[in-house]
């Protein structure tokens, strides 16, 4: 069994803001991918390595970046 990875303040609020990007059904599978990329004291560069690692993997769609059409409304 892996034994429980201890973060910095300054290095846990860093993972949590990326998890907080992806879609909660995509928040575990972060979580545990970037733990499992990371050694028993990890380095700030190494969890951003971690972080960018994953996001490198996971694919982008340009709708998902384009800006909602506003409704018009109807009077």
């Amino acid at each position: 069994m892996r034994r429980a990875l201890a973060l910095a303040e300054r290095q846990m609020r860093l993972v949590m803001d990326a998890a907080r990007s992806l879609p909660v059904d995509r928040r575990d599978e972060f979580l545990c991918d970037v733990a499992g990329r990371l050694g028993e004291a990890p380095t700030m560069l190494a969890i951003e390595a971690a972080i960018g690692a994953f996001f490198e993997r996971m694919p982008v769609f340009l709708c998902d970046s384009a800006p909602a059409k506003k409704e018009e409304c109807s009077q």
